[in-house]
């Protein structure tokens, strides 16, 4: 595949989640580039930049369940975005930017 266009499984790979749950779940993800035309491929410039900005959301807070959570520490939202960034990085290296 070229370095500009990713796959569903490389998509997948570069969210961390499982390639199943990806194409079940892509279109709930708020913002996420829409597929290149003719199918399951997607610009790795634009996936890359969606990563990139999900750093700067505000809802780092772990998601609400019957149980009570602990709270979500300051390094702990800091270490979150840094991932998110480099997960960003690592996808723009791989379309040779």
């Amino acid at each position: 595949m070229s370095d500009l266009v990713m796959t569903t499984a490389e998509v997948a790979a570069g969210l961390k989640l499982s390639v199943a749950y990806f194409r079940k779940r892509r279109r709930k993800l708020a913002g996420f580039p829409a597929p290149l035309p003719g199918g399951r491929t997607w610009s790795r410039a634009q996936v890359a930049a969606w990563i990139a900005g999900q750093s700067d959301r505000s809802d780092d807070a772990p998601a609400q369940t019957a149980q009570p959570t602990q709270p979500v520490q300051p390094d702990q939202v800091a270490e979150r975005r840094r991932e998110r960034r480099e997960r960003a990085k690592q996808l723009a290296i791989g379309a040779g930017a």
